[in-house]
């Protein structure tokens, strides 16, 4: 509490960053430590924790292989708007950030959740900015201080879904908008809206919040927008012109459920989608389980993205972020306001989880910050505000570190198969105990088992599709076999196989194919799998 209280001492709670004050570098050297504090959470054996690579992962990151050696996507699209992915699709702007990282690293974790990680402390940073600019030093040094080690944003950052770019992509968006309608620099307000279109690309399911986020946003500037007509038009203009390949995706998928003829013509994809994601929500009970989620505290009990018995938010977050909506309408800091108001359509829309509703928890944390700065200057005695947020913070900061403790010490053995930990060197034991073309079984246990041979082997796309058997079956993509490689248990060419060898995960039953009597010999453990050996 002593070393909260310092930092805090050091901090003008009024402060808003722009001034040239000789105080600043006292804020900044706080800002410094928790970034260093960030930084150290988020890349502590890395991208060990966690072990392997979920199918997400693999598939966001083949996307990114398959792009960078023939410019489509695995299934053919050149340089698509999204992608067709396992059938009902997958956001693309994950796997187009990833480029670099997958060219210099090759097909690898490290490739592939670099940049979530590296986002993961700049997303701190930018917090601390935006929160700066809406109510002060003190109140940015607390949303940073609430941030730096919150263990929805922790594990987020430690691995790559590519629904999880949209909160350090739209935090950013945010902060950039509200600079350009603060700055005197006039040249800012025309681009100001161009970072927020790329979040379509990001998540697509926040499309909703995205329009009425700025459609609020510019509402309550109008002043601004009456002042200067044609920066404001130009702004629009700008995120339409970078919306544009999205809008013709949903054109095609939701109005026109076809793909016409000039759709070919533009110089990038527009997949026509197989089936969708809408079909999959039970619309019964939506709004009830929604309900039920967010008073849980926001715990959808995925190990991915929540480790029991610790909540996404902690103890302090959620409560601090109610006090913070009284503070921000009485002071009218309007932006989390609006971003919060914009994500609650989603309760009535799609059925929620962690990373289905991240456009939230942004806006929850800078309104803990506000809820906790207006608490303490509520009190007439500043010493005694500051020990109130010392005390706060204390219970905050001691849950987070209880998490992160027992984050890097068990983590990976509750997700071991979720991640397929192995998997890659389960690969090589299976290549090097097998002849040429002799069949190897990866096992179906695996969800999207084929892409992990793609992305580990660094396939072709086009070697891909003209060496496999490869069918749609209603929405999804179903693919029976790349070259000697057989993905589904009882496949005819695994029957008939007088021998070939297996790769099972730990925890489901070693069964050979067909009925007739084999015999099954273990040939290696490998992380999470078992490579066994099935003879007739």
């Amino acid at each position: 509490m002593d070393t909260t209280t310092t930092i805090l001492d050091r901090v003008s709670p009024a402060d808003t960053g722009r001034s040239g004050s000789s105080t600043e570098r006292r804020p900044w050297l706080a800002l410094t430590l928790i970034l260093v504090i960030a930084a150290a959470v988020r890349l502590y054996r890395f991208p060990g924790v966690p072990h392997g690579l979920n199918q997400d992962e693999v598939s966001a990151g083949y996307e990114t292989l398959s792009l960078l050696s023939a410019g489509t996507d695995r299934w053919g699209t050149r340089w698509p708007a999204y992608f067709t992915a396992f059938g009902s699709g997958q956001n693309v702007l994950l796997s187009y950030l990833n480029m670099p990282f997958v060219a210099v690293l090759g097909p690898t974790p490290l490739a592939v959740r670099l940049l979530p990680a590296l986002l993961g402390v700049l997303t701190v940073a930018v917090t601390y900015a935006l929160t700066t600019r809406l109510a002060g030093r003190r109140a940015g040094i607390l949303a940073a201080l609430l941030l730096v080690a919150c263990p929805w944003h922790v594990m987020m950052s430690r691995w790559s879904l590519e629904s999880n770019l949209l909160p350090p992509v739209m935090l950013i968006a945010v902060w950039l908008l509200v600079v350009a309608h603060q700055s005197e620099r006039r040249w800012l307000l025309p681009v100001s809206l161009m970072p927020m279109a790329l979040v379509f690309y990001a998540y697509a399911a926040a499309t909703l919040v995205v329009v009425l986020f700025v459609a609020g946003f510019l509402a309550v500037r109008f002043g601004t927008v009456r002042r200067r007509p044609l920066a404001t038009t130009a702004s629009v203009a700008l995120f339409g012109l970078v919306a544009l390949p999205y809008g013709m995706f949903l054109l095609v998928n939701q109005i026109l459920h076809r793909a016409p003829g000039w759709v070919s013509a533009l110089p990038f994809g527009v997949p026509l989608l197989p089936g969708s994601r809408v079909s999959e929500i039970n619309t019964d009970s939506l709004v009830a389980d929604n309900v039920r989620f967010a008073v849980r505290g926001f715990d959808d009990g995925l190990p991915w993205n929540v480790m029991s018995p610790y909540l996404p938010f902690g103890l302090v977050i959620i409560p601090l972020a109610a006090v913070g909506g009284y503070f921000a309408l009485r002071r009218r800091t309007d932006v989390p306001l609006l971003w919060l108001g914009a994500t609650l359509p989603m309760f009535f829309l799609v059925q929620l989880n962690v990373n289905r509703i991240n456009a939230l928890f942004l806006p929850l944390i800078i309104l803990a910050a506000l809820g906790l700065d207006g608490i303490a200057r509520s009190i007439a005695e500043a010493r005694a505000g500051r020990a109130v947020i010392a005390a706060v913070l204390s219970v905050a900061l001691l849950y987070h570190a209880a998490f992160v403790q027992d984050y890097f010490t068990g983590y990976n053995d509750l997700v071991r198969t979720r991640f397929a930990a192995g998997l890659d060197r389960a690969l090589t034991v299976a290549e090097r105990h097998t002849a040429p073309g002799q069949p190897v079984y990866l096992s179906d246990g695996i969800p999207l088992n084929y892409l992990y041979l793609l992305f580990y082997r660094d396939v072709d796309p086009r070697e891909f599709r003209a060496h496999a058997q490869i069918e749609l079956r209603g929405s999804v993509y179903f693919v029976r076999n790349y070259r000697s490689f057989y993905f589904h248990q009882d496949d005819p060419a695994l029957i008939a196989s007088p021998e070939y060898l297996g790769i099972y995960r730990v925890d489901e039953p070693k069964k050979c194919a067909g009925t007739t009597p084999v015999t099954r010999r273990k040939v290696a453990s490998v992380g999470a799998f078992w490579v066994v050996r099935c003879s007739r």
